[in-house]
């Protein structure tokens, strides 16, 4: 539904990643990553929490269930901390060459 029905170009760019229910169903924890500064990802978080509505009412029409889970949508820092990481083992290696 983001990528085919969500028109927010603030949630055009959003992968998502894993999401996490609780066993209830009354809630739903959606992590999800995107490229951009920290202005872009406040942009993108506030698209989010916009269309959650709307994806919440999608859900239930589509799924048929008794209890519909509230969506929050969590950045997930893996991605990032994955290429600080990599950013790091590199200024390793670089400056184990010049020794």
């Amino acid at each position: 539904m983001l990528l085919r029905e969500i028109k927010d170009p603030r949630v055009a760019l959003v992968t998502v990643l894993d999401a996490a229910v609780s066993p209830d169903l009354s809630l739903a924890e959606v992590y999800y990553t995107m490229h951009g500064d920290e202005a872009e990802r406040r942009d993108t978080a506030a698209g989010l929490k916009s269309c959650a509505g709307y994806l919440r009412r999608e859900l239930g029409r589509r799924l048929h269930l008794r209890r519909i889970p509230e969506l929050r949508f969590r950045y997930d820092t893996t991605v990032d901390n994955a290429f600080h990481m990599e950013e790091l083992l590199d200024n390793l290696e670089e400056g184990g060459e010049e020794s």
